[in-house]
């Protein structure tokens, strides 16, 4: 639990969306081929906007406290991966740690998590990978920085084509970031 406690709101990140637009294919028609794909790119362009739509409401639900929001962009369990390890998560155990984990953070000077930037790739489909780059500010009495914590996302659809979480991994733990950043 302690590493749940310290790395799973990483940057706190987490929201819902509701379209979703399918995956076009590119047929092997030469005549059609051109049309093929733009229309791709076309869907491909809706389905990157969708995945920012719902990091997005993510970072909302993040920023106001959300703790019902933020649990709704999980499945019902969930893998989390980090430096430390690798653990399944329930999403009930994880909504009760999530206002330990964010007063945890505000502790340690946390004051303010923006998405900067997604990049999506869809696995079928059904499922689609976001590497997602959040903009931190910490805060001490004499000076704010910000850095930059960056995770990796497995979304599902869902019926309706509504996205929740199945998998994050954490690229640093956000908590040493934080620490880090303080005393320099």
């Amino acid at each position: 639990m302690n590493m749940l406690r310290s790395t799973i709101i990483t940057s706190g990140i987490l929201a819902m969306t509701t379209a979703a637009v399918p995956h076009a294919q590119a047929t092997a028609n030469p005549e059609t081929n051109e049309i093929s794909q733009i229309s791709e790119q076309k869907s491909e362009g809706a389905m990157d906007q969708q995945v920012k739509q719902f990091f997005t409401q993510f970072e909302k639900a993040n920023a106001s406290s959300d703790v019902s929001a933020i649990g709704s962009l999980y499945a019902e369990t969930f893998t989390f991966a980090g430096p430390g390890g690798v653990q399944m998560v329930k999403n009930a155990d994880f909504i009760k740690v999530i206002p330990k984990m964010k007063m945890h953070l505000k502790a340690l000077g946390l004051s303010e998590t923006r998405l900067e930037s997604v990049e999506v790739k869809s696995l079928g489909s059904k499922y689609l990978l976001a590497t997602v780059v959040w903009r931190m500010k910490i805060r001490n009495s004499s000076e704010s920085k910000h850095v930059d914590a960056s995770a990796t996302y497995m979304l599902i659809r869902n019926e309706g084509d509504a996205l929740s979480i199945v998998l994050q991994i954490d690229h640093q733990d956000l908590a040493s970031v934080v620490q880090s950043q303080l005393t320099k």
